[in-house]
């Protein structure tokens, strides 16, 4: 047969008239395969509806076993609605199985696919139980093992990632395929009896009294080895099945279990992307990312004074949080969203949409050892966000005045676009040199400049303190006023 199709296409082969001319076949096979494969939008729509419908056809086949009362029965195709559904199905199928058969290049391949194969075994039975006008549950089962599929659905849709949810996903459909699958080789062995016994109703299970759902309910206390003993096959082929189903379900669970758990257990758990919310602006902070930096942050940054409070704040540290700060994102969950990850890795920048974030905060350690090192690694946070998205605005904190020259150099440093440095030594020192010029300067330019929280004003306190503790809380803020105004003096 791959003989004949490919002298067929060599014999179709019209003579090319340029380059890049090539044959109908050829046109017909490429159009097939890019279908078929998922390359295209439309071929991955196709895949996953196809995928839809084998689902649909188990829904249907689990329905039927649990409603007819033998395994063939003579009937009026049309007056059934589950037949109807799964002929409109196999028509489905018989289409995708010809599309196929269009996209191989090795027919001889195409013939022992698993596809092709659970299509032979389940559409000609179909199509001539309409004939007949005998319905037969018999092999339709075998299309429950098209869940070994369903990870690459996942992929289709962009639903898996990352390798370890895929290999999770396969192994999860491994041992959902073949127990289903198995189970309906349990359902018609002892729904069906032994042959050389000539099918004889002593040999086999009463007419619904076992069902699909109880040959799943069966095998899955057979395979975790508990055995309640309720249902046991009374075919010797059924106990036959059973010995082989216990050989390989132990083997295989034996390894699938232990791989599932973990997988399960390595999943991070501030794993994941950032949904940005079109609705609300976001901030990320990164750098010394511990319980006393966040709360301190966190305490100013949502005061209740401040107008603009629609704004979340994306934390982005490569350690998890203790439980304490897990404490802390618990109470602030509703706006602070926190990721395991690193500034230097620009997978986790794309994790956290840093490219659209208003504004990203590097915070340094006030009380490090070194603050050279402390400085350079939050220099080496910029220089990593802005190769990745250098129009996002970005305040560092530093320790040492002269470390700022570098930041000059890195070519995504934009001063315009309001990137800032804030030296801590430098705006400490320079304030107590302001002092003193002016004494009391630096405790007014502190209090303007820092929230604090309104105390209760006793009348036994001296005038002083209660005027001085009434305008302390006071703070400069940042105020828009309407075009209106614009070129009028304050006089």
């Amino acid at each position: 047969i791959n003989s004949g199709w490919k002298q067929w296409a060599k014999v179709n082969e019209p003579k090319a008239k340029s380059p890049e001319g090539s044959s109908f076949v050829h046109e017909i096979q490429e159009w097939a395969e890019s279908l078929t494969s998922g390359k295209t939008l439309t071929g991955r729509v196709l895949v996953v509806s196809v995928f839809l419908c084998n689902i649909l056809a188990m829904i249907v086949y689990v329905m039927d076993t649990s409603t007819q009362a033998y395994v063939e029965e003579c009937i009026v195709w049309h007056e059934r609605e589950t037949l109807v559904t799964n002929f409109v199905l196999g028509i489905v199928f018989l289409m995708y199985f010809i599309l196929r058969a269009l996209a191989t290049e090795n027919f001889l391949l195409f013939m022992f696919e698993m596809e092709t194969i659970i299509d032979i075994l389940t559409l000609p039975p179909l199509f001539f139980s309409i004939w007949m006008e005998r319905t037969w549950l018999g092999l339709r089962f075998f299309r429950f093992l098209i869940w070994i599929n369903f990870p690459d659905i996942l992929v289709y849709v962009r639903a898996l990632s990352n390798s370890s949810s895929i290999r999770l996903a396969q192994l999860v459909s491994y041992i959902v395929g073949f127990l289903s699958w198995f189970a309906g080789i349990m359902f018609l062995l002892e729904n069906t009896g032994d042959p050389w016994r000539e099918f004889s109703r002593e040999n086999r299970q009463e007419q619904g009294a076992f069902t699909y759902l109880d040959a799943i309910w069966f095998l899955m206390i057979t395979s975790s080895t508990v055995g309640y003993g309720d249902i046991s096959p009374a075919t010797v082929l059924g106990k036959v099945a059973v010995m082989l189903f216990v050989c390989v379900a132990i083997a295989a669970f034996a390894n699938f279990i232990p791989e599932i758990v973990e997988l399960i257990g390595n999943r991070p758990k501030y794993a994941g992307s950032y949904k940005v919310n079109s609705q609300r602006q976001f901030v990320i902070v990164c750098g010394n990312i511990n319980y006393d930096s966040v709360d301190g942050f966190l305490k100013d940054f949502f005061h209740p004074a401040r107008d603009d409070s629609n704004c979340e704040v994306v934390f982005l540290n490569k350690t998890e949080p203790d439980l304490m700060f897990e404490g802390l994102l618990k109470r602030e969950r509703t706006r602070v969203t926190y990721f395991k990850g690193t500034m230097l890795n620009p997978l986790d920048l794309q994790r956290v949409s840093a490219e659209k974030a208003t504004a990203v905060l590097v915070l340094c350690n006030k009380f490090c050892k070194d603050p050279k090192l402390e400085d350079a690694s939050n220099i080496m946070r910029v220089i990593s966000l802005k190769n990745y998205c250098e129009n996002t605005r970005v305040v560092i904190q530093l320790l040492q005045y002269n470390n700022k020259a570098y930041l000059l150099n890195i070519p995504g440093w934009d001063w315009r676009r309001d990137d800032q440095a804030v030296c801590l030594n430098e705006v400490k020192y320079g304030l107590l040199a302001q002092s003193c010029l002016a004494p009391g300067f630096f405790t007014l330019a502190c209090n303007v400049v820092t929230s604090s929280v309104k105390e209760d004003i006793m009348a036994e306190m001296p005038r002083w303190k209660q005027e001085y503790m009434i305008f302390s809380t006071k703070v400069i803020r940042a105020e828009s006023f309407s075009p209106t105004f614009v070129g009028y003096t304050f006089q």
